[in-house]
């Protein structure tokens, strides 16, 4: 149930995003559950470790999809020109500098 002005959304940490059976919980003989740390630390430095590693490197293809999107921002800010200088001869306000703007 959700009390007025919060969110649909929100940030969970990871251990609240799984059932504690799956979160190094182990079921006693009496069907209660003992929380084993140990096992909940080594989960938690194991998927930290994995992070790292991915982000240790660079991801090429979203640097490529940056430089061609910043490149392409370049080439029409250009063309769209100014006040004195316009390559294609956009004029401001008109429908064709609107829509290479």
């Amino acid at each position: 149930k959700e009390s007025p002005g919060t969110s649909l959304v929100e940030i969970s940490r990871p251990e609240e995003l799984t059932p504690a059976s799956t979160r190094g919980a182990e079921r006693t003989g009496d069907g209660q559950e003992d929380e084993d740390p140990v096992d909940d630390e080594e989960q938690r430095r194991q998927s930290l470790d994995r992070i790292r590693l991915r982000e240790s490197r660079t991801q090429w293809p979203k640097v490529a999809a940056l430089s061609v999107c910043c490149c392409g921002v370049l080439v029409l800010t250009i063309l769209k020109g100014g006040s004195e200088f316009r390559p294609l001869g956009l004029r401001c306000g008109t429908w064709s500098y609107w829509g290479m703007t």
